[in-house]
Formats: C-alpha cells, sequence, structure tokens
C-alpha cells in the first residue's frame, strides 16, 4: 500500500540538502519535515519513522497555540531556518507576539512593516516582513490553528538592470589596492561567474599551462565546468603571490564589498560583480556567439536562463545609433 505521505530528493529545492518527507496527518492537516538523510534507502525508513510517531500524537487540539507568538515558535522548530530567516520571525513576534494567531492579518502586517527603523524599499519589506509572516500563518493554517489567510505584498519597483562597461572596471583596477582585489575583478568581468562560485575557486582546479579552469557551479548542485582562460587573466594568475589554496582570500561576498564599496564610492564607478555576469553574455551576444556557447560560458542549465541575461544599455543603443549613422 501506497504510503500517505512523499518524499522530496535531494537538490529538488533550492538549498535542500537531505530527503524531506511531506504528506497528510490522519486528521488531513499537511505535514513537512526533514529526513536529515542523503541516502534514500535510510531516508524511507526514517519517513515511515516520523509518519508513525505523527499517528502515536493524534490531533492537536485547535486551542493549544493561541498566539503569534506561539505559532511562530513551533514553525521555526518544524523548519530549518536560516539565521537571517529568524532574525526575521524574531522582529515579527517582538511586535506581534501576543495577537490571537486566529486574528493576525493585513492592518497587522502593515504596522509591523511600518515600524521598521528607516525607510526602505518595497521589495525589502517583502522580504523583511511579507514572506516570513506568511510563511508562519500558511503554517498556522495547516495545522489548524486558524483559517486561511492571503497576505498581500508592498508594491515593488521594477529592477534596475545595470550591464558593466569595460571602462568602469579598468577604472576600478586601476585604483585597487592589492593584488587580490585586482585580479578579482579582472576575473569578473573576463569570466563572469557567480560571485559565490568564484570564491570557491582553488589553485588546483586552475590550470595556468592549458589555459583552463575547472568552474564548481553551485546552483548545479555542485557540479563541474571547464572553461577558457583568457590570456591577459592567465598573465595576472601567472603573477600571483601564491598557488596554493583558494585563489581569493574572501570567504564571502560581504567581505568582497568591504572593499569594493569604498572603491566604487571612490572611483564614482557603479559596479557588482554581477554587473560583470550581465556583460559578459551580452558581449558574447553582440559579438555573434551561439547561445549555446554563452550557455556554457556562463554556466547555465538552461538556455532561458542565458536568454535572460542579454540586456541591452543606453551606451550600447548610443554606440549602435552612431554606426548606423
Amino acid at each position: 500500500m501506497r504510503p500517505p505521505y512523499q518524499l522530496v530528493a535531494p537538490g529538488a529545492r533550492r538549498g535542500n540538502r537531505f530527503w524531506i518527507v511531506r504528506g497528510r496527518r490522519p486528521d488531513h492537516r499537511e505535514f513537512e519535515a526533514s529526513t536529515r538523510c542523503e541516502d534514500s534507502e535510510t531516508a524511507r525508513r526514517v519517513a515511515a519513522d516520523i509518519y508513525a510517531r505523527i499517528v502515536a500524537e493524534g490531533p492537536a487540539p485547535a486551542a493549544a497555540v493561541k498566539s503569534f507568538a506561539d505559532a511562530a515558535d513551533a514553525y521555526v522548530r518544524w523548519r530549518n531556518l536560516s539565521p537571517a530567516d529568524f532574525k526575521r520571525i524574531e522582529r515579527l513576534v517582538a511586535r506581534l507576539g501576543s495577537t490571537p494567531i486566529r486574528e493576525v492579518g493585513q492592518d497587522d502586517l502593515v504596522r509591523a512593516a511600518k515600524a521598521h527603523e528607516r525607510a526602505v524599499s518595497g521589495a525589502t519589506l517583502n522580504r523583511e516582513y511579507v514572506r516570513p509572516l506568511a510563511a508562519v500563518l500558511h503554517y498556522a493554517r495547516d495545522a489548524g490553528m486558524r483559517d486561511d489567510i492571503r497576505v498581500r505584498s508592498f508594491k515593488e519597483s521594477a529592477p534596475q538592470v545595470r550591464v558593466a562597461e569595460r571602462e568602469g572596471v579598468e577604472l576600478l583596477i586601476a585604483n585597487a589596492k592589492t593584488d587580490e582585489q585586482r585580479l578579482l575583478l579582472q576575473w569578473c568581468w573576463e569570466m563572469g561567474s557567480r560571485i559565490s562560485d568564484t570564491l570557491q575557486l582553488v589553485w588546483d582546479d586552475v590550470d595556468l599551462q592549458a589555459a583552463t579552469v575547472k568552474l564548481t557551479i553551485g546552483k548545479r548542485g555542485g557540479a563541474q565546468v571547464t572553461l577558457p582562460l583568457p590570456p591577459g587573466l592567465v598573465a595576472r594568475l601567472a603573477n600571483a603571490n601564491s598557488h596554493a589554496g583558494r585563489v581569493f582570500p574572501w570567504s564571502s561576498k560581504s567581505g568582497v564589498y568591504k572593499w569594493l564599496a569604498p572603491l566604487c564610492k571612490a572611483t564614482g564607478v557603479m559596479f557588482r560583480p554581477h554587473d560583470a555576469r550581465r556583460a559578459l553574455a551580452t558581449d558574447q551576444f553582440d559579438a555573434g556567439a551561439d547561445a549555446r556557447v554563452v550557455q556554457e560560458l556562463m554556466g547555465h542549465a538552461s538556455i532561458k536562463s542565458t536568454m535572460r541575461y542579454r540586456h541591452v544599455g543606453v551606451k550600447r543603443m548610443g554606440d549602435a545609433q552612431k554606426r548606423r549613422g
């Protein structure tokens, strides 16, 4: 007989390392839990144990949880939250904790968001308040603590897409203080790899003689792609102070922005590593490269993702008009 739950494989969700069991309790409430297992056979046994415990617990009375703080606490124990998400839930509890969970509504959300310490965009309010509140309320609904509710998001401005320009990157390189900073800036411009993947690069994956690099793509489950290294970047890599361990000394992008943000301010250049990623795809398309080639250079699993990176900036439009004239 088919069990009243299903298993979700690792990688099926973003950042999901383990098998997840999800289904419905005997009283028809939904449940979901991590098996904390990477092996499918072990996960099946753990899932059966989890469901057996759920059946043994029996139905929980709706009155067992009365406040938003109670529901949030149950949600936090159920989910494996990141530190940032945990902080967001804590902020909501500080403002809505004593409110009965059945009475929490859109007005409470608006009041909590307006109490934010400084004026921020709609996108920030949605990230910091709407999504975490909706997660707690949906958990409370599935657990039988309250009726369903639709939480409306704040209006967000259209995202500004920036594509890096060679002149700006060259100015940043010229004004960078260390060889490591200059190497990273040139790498971003020449390779266009995601900053998270770039910072994980080790020298063992760099072949200067063959002018290639094996880059691990985090968004593709750790798949490795072999990419060519441009001559200028090979020369800078060859002149690096050390060829052991990790290529770049920063463990996270926050460490990069500690020096990159002041450098951008001093030079007047607006630049993020992802701007160079957009520039790589756009320049390759402008040069007539095949979409599949660009896909491989970008490390995309889907060609649709690659096509979203083809951007046309004001400067490029102006250059095209000049050539036409």
